[in-house]
């Protein structure tokens, strides 16, 4: 008996290869930022990484698409240096600057963003007030 297989279901359901694993000292960068409050989806930028990638390897070791095992929580190893050196003393020793660099340029451009918005909100609110007052 012999069996066809259909390589071009085989191809759809290939899976991408993924990409090379976050070193430890991006790991440590990675907690840092998200302690620092920088945005999930920057985050996921600069690094090139899925968010649950992150929070299984980097943030809690909880993530929906990943198993949780003792063995594969690198997350608690992470959090567990981090509170040991400090967090001001991480930042300084894993945090590149182009990293900062990054940051602070998506931060002036959502503060550009934020203040186009208010300012044609401002705009449509005059409007509004005009056309009452005829």
């Amino acid at each position: 008996m012999t069996i066809a297989l259909d390589h071009s279901l085989i191809q759809r359901v290939k899976r991408a290869p993924r990409g090379p694993e976050l070193t430890y000292s991006q790991r440590l960068a990675l907690n840092v930022l998200w302690r620092r409050k920088v945005r999930m989806d920057l985050l996921v930028k600069l690094f090139k990484k899925c968010k649950n990638t992150i929070y299984h390897n980097c943030l809690t070791g909880d993530a929906a698409s990943y198993p949780t095992t003792p063995e594969s929580n690198t997350a608690r190893l992470v959090n567990a240096e981090i509170d040991r050196i400090g967090l001001d003393e991480a930042e300084r020793l894993y945090v590149s600057d182009e990293i900062k660099q990054a940051i602070n340029e998506d931060n002036a451009r959502i503060a550009v963003e934020q203040e186009r918005k208010h300012q044609a909100q401002l705009a449509r609110r005059r409007a509004r007030h005009a056309a009452k007052r005829r």
